[in-house]
């Protein structure tokens, strides 16, 4: 889809994903936005407000792909709070979207539903009636709030197959929505319930890439199931396949960007796919499952469908799936930048006897993770981190007794592609490939000092851009701290370079609400400094360390153990 204007057309923040989580300071969410933009965005940003209005806070977001960004923020937990997020581009032009999540004890919303309307069909306003009436008679009642209205343009690719209604569902896959725009966009099933009088587009999401990830969803329209189809060229060539109703099954209407080979699917390479998950739930709570591969060894295609026939006694409004399958065909090139954002322990409890803590890690959605599992001194434990919300990832432990001291633990990542590497905490410099683990960052898990009311840092981690040893680059480093004795006996918070060979050693970290962190006096430091870091290729441990006025220390990213 592609989004097209003059210079004074403002940017659109066409998607927002919020999730909230947990920690002991209270209430911390992190989003996820798309922007488009036919220009430089230059400016991103974020602000909290109740229902009558009160701005409650900033929200600070991080560029991690060429089109997505992630923000992090604290809210109070004692009422429904929403998020407008505003892009700005180099020419002054600014694109709001309001309320683009919501968190709160009534409410919380994971996503947002964006309606395209090709240029033929009715205006936006009557558009909007008849989806609502639509989904109203079908039981289905989505937020109107949630819900935006966005004109194709009259040469859109879509436009022409569509003739009318096109529902995009927020559920997507973020590296590849940045480096797919054009194609990356999933349909919500809901589509498949409304009678709307006109052609409903039925379109897979194109995911692919080296990693060869894809997407699988499917709809039925007058009491036919229709698939959606989806694939890649072995040299980065993208296709998407769209079914129509009374397609036949592996068939169906191709389009691609210009200069794209289409690759379409024959029954000729259908192969049984086993283990599919159940994905039709039928009047009397059956589950019916079938699928098929298709595989072209000579151009490592791939495509995923399903067939099951006749529908007729399937409850439509059931029919709401998708999902992402993970296929290995080869050897994939591996992102760069931070695999997890940021990671710590929460809800501690050790002492010489035992006791439970609580990990907590944000991943990079760029990168294909499988599995986060956990290392102490280089060694594996066989535990692995559970994501229960997208891209963030939590463990609760419960361990015996231990020598009183501070212990560094690693995260340790499963890709897609095979590779398996420490991601948790090192600073990656230098092309993914070449991160080797630097002499001063070796696996620590020896004990230190003790001191049980010392501050300490809950959750910290990078953002960063593509950083280079010759050339550096832009790093924002951001810190949730916590203090026994209240957040104002904290004196001072900074991060140290130990491998820095100019003799650079720290720098501070503030909570002043301009520093990359998100509201003053939040318990939440951040810094971000734009110059060369003359650091050696590989991985670099950079200690936090959180001061107090007694003169107590904490360091990220140690686990402390007391007495």
């Amino acid at each position: 889809i592609t989004v097209t204007g003059r210079d004074e057309t403002p940017p659109w923040v066409a998607y927002s994903e919020g999730y909230p989580t947990l920690v002991n300071q209270g209430s911390l969410f992190y989003v996820v936005a798309l922007v488009i933009e036919p220009g430089i965005i230059t400016a991103i940003s974020g602000t909290l407000h109740n229902k009558a209005g009160d701005q409650l806070g900033k929200v600070m977001f991080m560029r991690y792909t060429p089109d997505m960004y992630m923000g992090f923020g604290a809210m109070p937990a004692n009422e429904d709070v929403f998020l407008d997020i505003t892009a700005e581009d180099a020419n002054g032009n600014e694109g709001t979207r309001r309320n683009a999540c919501a968190f709160g004890p009534t409410r919380f919303t994971q996503k947002s539903n964006v309606l395209l309307v090709a240029d033929d069909f009715a205006d936006a306003a009557g558009t909007r009636e008849r989806v609502m009436d639509a989904l109203a008679q079908k039981g289905l009642s989505p937020d109107v709030w949630e819900t935006e209205i966005r004109q194709l343009p009259g040469k859109s690719t879509l436009s022409k197959y569509a003739g009318g209604l096109v529902i995009f569902n927020a559920k997507y896959d973020p590296y590849y929505m940045s480096h797919y725009p054009y194609l990356a966009y999933r349909p919500t099933s809901v589509a498949n319930a409304m009678e709307l009088g006109t052609n409903v587009l039925l379109m897979g999401q194109l995911v692919g890439s080296s990693y060869n990830r894809y997407n699988e969803g499917g709809t039925f329209f007058e009491d036919t199931f229709h698939c959606d189809i989806g694939g890649t060229k072995s040299e980065g060539e993208n296709l998407a396949v769209v079914g129509k109703p009374g397609d036949v099954i592996g068939d169906g209407l191709s389009f691609g960007l210009s200069g794209t080979e289409e690759f379409p699917a024959t029954p000729d390479y259908l192969t049984p796919l086993e283990g599919c998950d159940a994905f039709l739930r039928f009047a009397d709570d059956e589950s019916q499952k079938a699928g098929v591969r298709v595989e072209n060894d000579s151009s490592r295609g791939a495509y995923l469908t399903f067939d099951v026939g006749d529908v007729d006694d399937v409850e439509q409004g059931q029919l709401l799936f998708s999902r992402t399958v993970d296929w290995l065909m080869g050897p994939a090139e591996t992102p760069r930048g931070v695999p997890v954002f940021a990671a710590g322990f929460v809800n501690t409890d050790l002492d010489a006897t035992g006791g439970e803590f609580e990990i907590q890690a944000y991943a990079n959605p760029a990168f294909p993770i499988r599995s986060l599992d956990l290392y102490i001194g280089g060694n594996p434990l066989g535990i692995s981190l559970q994501e229960t919300l997208p891209y963030f990832y939590t463990l609760d432990m419960q361990v015996g007794s231990l020598v009183p001291g501070y212990y560094t633990l690693q995260l340790v990542a499963s890709l897609s592609n095979g590779s398996r590497i420490v991601v948790w905490p090192y600073l990656p410099i230098g092309d993914y490939n070449d991160w080797q683990i630097e002499h001063s960052s070796a696996f620590d898990s020896g004990a230190g000092p003790r001191n049980p009311n010392a501050p300490r840092v809950l959750l910290a981690g990078f953002f960063s851009s593509d950083l280079r040893p010759e050339s550096g680059g832009v790093l924002s480093v951001v810190a949730l701290v916590d203090d026994p004795d209240g957040l104002a006996d904290i004196s001072s918070v900074v991060v140290s370079f130990p491998d820095h060979p100019g003799g650079f050693k720290e720098a501070e970290l503030r909570d002043d609400g301009r520093s990359g962190d998100f509201a003053a006096g939040d318990g939440i430091y951040g810094m971000t400094m734009n110059k060369p870091f003359q650091l050696p290729r590989g991985l670099h441990m950079l200690h936090i360390i959180v001061r107090d006025a007694e003169g107590n220390s904490g360091k990220w990213p140690e686990l402390l153990v007391n007495q």
